[in-house]
C-alpha cells in the first residue's frame, strides 16, 4: 500500500471550507513552496512545515498526535477572536 501524501494547501483548503471560510483567499506564514511541498502525515515525528494561517474568523496551525490510527498529521484552528466557545482538547 502506498505511503498517503498530502499538501498544506490539500489540509488548509479542507479546514477553511469546514469552517465556513473561503479557501481561494489564503493567508499563510509558508511560502508557495511550502504550501505545495507533498509529506505523508502518518510519521512518527510531523514532516509537514510548522505554519499559522488566518482569516477574518480563524487562526489555523499544524497539529501531531502521535498515538493515532489515522492521519497524525492535520489542521486545527480556533476563533480568531473570542467567542465565549469553549476549545475541545486538539487531536481529540
Amino acid at each position: 500500500m502506498a505511503d498517503l501524501q498530502v499538501t498544506w494547501r490539500e489540509l488548509l483548503e479542507q479546514a477553511y471550507r469546514d469552517n465556513g471560510d473561503d479557501p481561494s483567499v489564503l493567508v499563510t506564514t509558508l511560502t508557495n513552496e511550502e504550501l505545495h511541498r507533498h509529506f505523508d502525515p502518518n510519521g512518527v515525528e510531523p514532516n509537514g512545515q510548522q505554519f499559522t494561517a488566518w482569516t477574518e474568523r480563524f487562526v489555523y496551525f499544524p497539529v501531531f498526535i502521535e498515538f493515532a490510527d489515522y492521519p497524525k498529521e492535520r489542521v486545527g484552528s480556533v476563533p480568531r477572536n473570542p467567542d465565549g466557545q469553549r476549545t475541545e482538547h486538539i487531536g481529540w
